[in-house]
Formats: C-alpha cells, structure tokens, sequence
C-alpha cells in the first residue's frame, strides 16, 4: 500500500515497471506512459479482473506488478455496486436508498468490507506484486485516554483497518526541505502520528526517492529479490 500527498511522484515511481499494469479508476496518468485500463465501475473492475484470470489459468499472464491507482476511487465504485444491490434486495425502500447509510440495518458497510476483502485477496492470487496507491488522509484519534492526530488511508475506518492489515508493505511517502532542494523519502517505522510499515523491514524507513524515478525503482525493486 502506498500513500502520501498528491503530486509527490506515487504513480510515477510504478510508472517506471515495464510490466507493470495501472487499473486506473479515475483520470490523471495522463502524464505517464503506462500501460492501463480504466475501471469506472464495479462491473468494469469485475471484468479486467476475469481477463487477467484467463491469462493466469493460460499460462500467460504478462504482469509483474499490477497499481490500482486510487483505491479510494475503487471504494467509490463498490459503494455504487452495494447501493445498487440495495435497492434490489429491499425494493419496497429503493427510491430512499441513495447511500450505503440508507441500507437498512447498517448492512450496506458490511457489505461493502465484504465486497473490497474479497477482491483483495483474489487479487493476491495473481503471480506478480500488487500495489494499491491511497490518498492521505489526517484523522483524529481518540484512544480513550487522549486524542491525537494520525496521517493515514483516506478510508472509512472499518476499511482502512482491512486494508492496513492486507498489506505486507505500508510505504508512506514524505518530502521534506534540505537546505535548497526537496527530499523526498519512503517511510515504513510506524509513529503515533503516521501510518507506515514494512514486514521484516525489507523496505529500510528512510528509503530515498532522490536522483531519477527510474533509478529509485530499481532499487525498491531490488529489495524484494
């Protein structure tokens, strides 16, 4: 999972696999030369997702990496999926369902965790690396003796906590000031104040993102050798 601010060079730096696929789920690679396919629906994700299983089940899978670029997008489309089946399941209600709170019995966020879980873990049965790119959201956080601030997944938090467990790699992109120029760095010590992380500390916190993206890739690709 890879979050940070916008414009600090997420998509760029995935940009650089040449076997790399991007599922886009909203605009903005324009910029980039990637291979991608845009998903602006559930039943649009359902369908790329057949396609590379085919691939897989032939033999021929042509990926070593698959971004989903944004998932909060793709939370957008699966809330769209539920609010349609919603509708469905208690038709009497349809016309006052118009968001998944409008789901009888708090059944709509169920469903939706329900939804996301299990493409995630299909998703991991592809034999190439998946990375999921987030938005940064601040969130306030009371653990029941103080409140504090926390930068993390612009998710709801039922989800962001699925999410946050799934990933083996949290990589929380930062920029800082050093001296004229801008540093910009990979961090994956979790704090009080930032959500990060990387099993077995394959990705060092403090990984640098200086000289070319391509330079940078290589080496974070390096790591999982």
């Amino acid at each position: 999972m890879v979050l940070g601010p916008g414009k600090i060079g997420k998509s760029e730096l995935f940009s650089q696999g040449d076997k790399t696929l991007f599922i886009e789920t909203e605009p903005g690679l324009g910029h980039l030369s990637v291979m991608k396919v845009p998903v602006r629906s559930w039943e649009d994700f359902r369908e790329v997702c057949g396609e590379l299983y085919k691939a897989d089940a032939a033999g021929k899978f042509p990926y070593d990496t698959l971004v989903i670029d944004t998932l909060d997008k793709l939370l957008d489309r699966a809330f769209e999926e539920v609010i349609g089946l919603g509708k469905k399941k208690f038709s009497k209600i349809a016309d006052s369902i118009n968001t998944i709170g409008d789901i009888p019995n708090g059944a709509g966020w169920a469903w939706v965790n329900t939804l996301m879980s299990n493409a995630l873990d299909k998703i991991t049965e592809f034999p190439c690396a998946i990375v999921l790119i987030t938005h940064l959201s601040t969130r306030r956080i009371n653990d029941g003796n103080r409140e504090y601030d926390k930068e993390t997944v612009s998710l709801f938090k039922g989800m962001a906590e699925s999410v946050i467990h799934w990933a083996d790699h949290t990589l929380h992109f930062k920029a800082y000031m050093k001296g004229d120029r801008i540093r910009r760095v990979i961090r994956t010590k979790p704090t009080e104040s930032m959500e990060a992380g990387s099993r077995g500390m394959i990705v060092p916190d403090g990984f640098e993102l200086n000289g070319s993206s391509a330079e940078s890739y290589s080496k974070l690709r390096s790591l999982f050798e």
